[in-house]
């Protein structure tokens, strides 16, 4: 039982320390999209001495009809049906210098919101992950509001 509780303990903070922190690049906050055509967005992955492969990324969707979206989290999900996308190429690679501002180490998806979207939603991104020579699984949760018409 101790041994368990420790080894958990040691793999969530093994996972937070080596955490990639993926972040939308593109497009940015407030944007303007049309649901039923396809966008593209940008995502970029933190840099690190650690080697990592990049198993995928889920794209979820949560309308904000008051305006009052929170901050995805691993523990809020990421959207709701009608809309989750699932990318399995998802590979982000080193672009250097002359990319997204703040972003060289990104990879595009493109993305269709459903027709009949409408006003402010959240778009969430769950990037999940194995690092070091351990292969230890992580993941990562980030978002964006963007306003859909």
């Amino acid at each position: 039982m101790l041994f368990s509780t420790i080894a958990t303990c040691i793999l969530a903070l093994t996972t937070s320390a080596l955490g990639q922190k993926m972040q939308f690049c593109y497009p940015p906050p407030g944007t303007t999209v049309t649901a039923g055509q396809p966008f593209t967005i940008s995502l970029n992955e933190a840099n690190s001495l650690t080697g990592w492969t990049d198993i995928g990324v889920a794209i979820g969707m949560r309308s904000c009809p008051s305006g009052n979206c929170i901050q995805a989290s691993v523990d809020d999900g990421i959207g709701f049906a009608p809309f989750l996308q699932i990318d399995t190429s998802f590979q982000a690679t080193d672009h250097g210098p002359g990319g997204p501002e703040n972003c060289n180490l990104y990879g595009n998806v493109t993305v269709t919101l459903p027709e009949g979207t409408s006003g402010e939603v959240q778009l969430a991104v769950a990037h999940y992950y194995i690092i070091g020579a351990s292969d230890i699984p992580g993941i990562d949760v980030s978002s964006i509001l963007l306003n859909v018409v």
